[in-house]
């Protein structure tokens, strides 16, 4: 375990290369701010470990994304992760209003240079990413 508070846990394998991030059910009470300091320490673990490839795990996630936090991840996350991410697979949570927010927040930032997948269980999105 790389991270963990009580919104996430992080882990990275080493053999695969893989980050996994597990968020918790706690997320219904994350507030911006409080996203935006993961989503920084994410990219400080992403740097530290050289890391490819993400698992995004957002089964349990149940905040809907705001375009405040929309738009500070296009400018300021997604940037920092272009330049060593190479694939991302995110693993759907079942509430609709967050899926959607999620893929508002894909069209938004539109990387070329990072393949991201959508996926609804962990063996599919694990096979793409050792791909």
């Amino acid at each position: 375990m790389i991270y963990r508070n009580k919104f996430v846990v992080i882990n990275f394998d080493t053999n695969s290369q893989i980050a996994y991030i597990k968020w918790s059910e706690s997320t219904l009470f994350m507030s911006d701010d409080e996203y935006i300091k993961i989503a920084q320490n994410i990219v400080k673990y992403i740097k530290k470990y050289k890391i490819k490839k993400i698992l995004n795990d957002l089964t349990n996630f149940k905040t809907v994304l705001s375009l405040r936090f929309q738009h500070w991840a296009k400018k300021y996350f997604f940037p920092e992760l272009n330049k060593p991410i190479k694939k991302i697979a995110i693993i759907l949570p079942t509430d609709y209003t967050v899926v959607l927010s999620i893929k508002q927040l894909l069209e938004i930032i539109k990387i070329n240079s990072i393949e991201i997948k959508l996926f609804d269980n962990e063996i599919n999105a694990t096979k793409w990413l050792n791909k």
